[in-house]
């Protein structure tokens, strides 16, 4: 197993150089959702309400047609027939920006069929996914948590997948990546 820390951003920036990898998975989100990415919107970064009030009401409508159409096109990528939601294949390089970071942690499994039985296990024990990723099943290709809205933790089944991503990282001059070292330290 291979760990490593990056400060939040979309999920599909920081693995694009494993990403192909991912969207052949099934991903179990559980309750924890996957909104619509505002920062995908090139003005989401300014303060819309200092806007001229007929750019603002632009802006807004842009925000909710976006919004809207994000949300329909989810439905063909999710199953929520077991009590919580799982990405079908082709999810991540779609959805996966749109995952909180917000003390959720979330999975991804390389199965050509979805694996109902780890997930229901998973669903019934998510404080372990949470805590204890290092833990969990082998099947298991990545499992990522979001800490605070502050930084992601990766937990790469593979080795080799998780130094591409780190090397991508570096490479990319992302700022504070870190290499986690396992088993990680308890408080």
């Amino acid at each position: 197993m291979f760990a490593l820390r990056t400060p939040i951003d979309g999920l599909t920036r920081l693995l694009r150089p494993v990403a192909a990898e991912l969207d052949r998975c099934w991903w179990y989100f559980g309750g924890c959702g996957c909104g619509f990415p505002a920062h995908r919107m090139p003005e989401f970064k300014r303060n819309p309400e200092r806007l001229p009030p007929a750019e603002r009401e632009a802006y807004y409508r842009e925000y909710l047609e976006r919004s809207a159409q994000w949300s329909r096109d989810i439905e063909a990528y999710c199953d929520g027939s077991h009590g919580y939601s799982v990405g079908k294949p082709g999810f991540f390089s779609r959805f996966a920006d749109g995952f909180s970071g917000d003390w959720t942690a979330y999975c991804a499994v390389d199965s050509q069929e979805a694996p109902w039985d780890l997930f229901d296990v998973i669903d019934q024990s998510l404080p372990r996914l949470f805590n204890e990723p290092e833990t969990l099943s082998t099947e298991i290709l990545l499992s990522v948590r979001g800490i605070d809205n502050g930084y992601w933790d990766f937990f790469f089944r593979e080795q080799e997948m998780g130094e591409r991503a780190l090397k991508f990282l570096r490479t990319g001059r992302v700022k504070g990546v870190e290499e986690l070292k396992l088993p990680l330290e308890r408080d």
